[in-house]
């Protein structure tokens, strides 16, 4: 997998349309879809932390988490938060029997504040092992900032 920098955003296909005479609008203008893994190996009792950023003005489209080559243990349990060991992005929830990547359910309030943050956004993730063994993977999607439905200032001359 290779890695990649942008200091904007990525555009692809014509980029501005005129309606009338006077005003140029951005148009046809595609939004990557961005994501971040965290791929962590747990063994029993521990417990493992991570944060992800969510750039400003970044969109989230979902949180994906899933278990492999695990041994059964009590519990697996998964935290998604603004703050470390939080709740409010992702409720507390026992993924130990997760194994295909499949959405968190994500809490109404907290993804309301990460659907266009006007600042870089930490979403902290915890996981506790209760017996648990086992490699875990967390995503974060998130469309990058796009702007295509706003007006280009500069009129047509």
């Amino acid at each position: 997998m290779s890695r990649s920098t942008f200091s904007g955003p990525v555009n692809s296909g014509k980029k501005t349309r005129t309606l009338d005479s006077n005003t140029v609008y951005r148009t046809q203008v595609g939004t990557a879809i961005l994501a971040q893994t965290y791929t962590v190996t747990i063994a029993a009792g521990e417990t493992k932390k991570t944060a992800f950023v969510l750039p400003a003005n970044a969109k989230l489209r979902a949180i994906h988490r899933a278990t492999t080559a695990t041994t059964a243990g009590t519990s697996l349990t998964l935290t998604i938060g603004s703050t470390d060991g939080g709740v409010d992005y992702v409720a507390s929830a026992d993924i130990k029997a997760v194994t295909v990547p499949a959405a968190a359910t994500l809490v109404a309030a907290g993804y309301a504040a990460l659907t266009a943050p006007t600042t870089d956004k930490l979403v902290y993730v915890s996981l506790v092992s209760v017996g648990h063994v086992g490699v875990v993977d967390v995503v974060i999607e998130y469309y990058q900032f796009a702007d295509s439905t706003q007006v280009i200032v500069a009129p047509k001359v």
